[in-house]
């Protein structure tokens, strides 16, 4: 099970941190959630998109310090679909199906 919150600023709108959690092979939720924030933002082809977001450690339930920043550069965004063939298996790659 996969859950999310969104935060987002009252004056903008615009979404802040995203909390999240994720369960495999489980129906019930975990209510401890991990921290993402979104910064800087900038309008690529007219669709608002971060420029970086940041991870954060967390305690109680509420984020705590910064662990690592990811950064977006050359961000392309395209109104005409990718190929197909570029989400295909590779050749002679495998498929194994993990049990828990």
């Amino acid at each position: 099970m996969i859950q999310y919150k969104v935060f987002y600023n009252a004056e903008s709108g615009q979404m802040e941190w995203l909390a999240y959690t994720v369960t495999f092979r489980r129906t019930e939720g975990s209510p401890d959630f991990q921290f993402i924030r979104y910064n800087n933002w900038q309008t690529v082809n007219g669709l608002v998109v971060p420029k970086s977001v940041d991870w954060y450690n967390y305690k109680d339930n509420l984020p705590t310090e910064k662990r690592n920043t990811v950064e977006f550069t050359e961000v392309v965004i395209s109104e005409n679909a990718p190929d197909k063939t570029i989400f295909s298996k590779p050749e002679g790659a495998k498929v194994i199906e993990v049990i828990n």
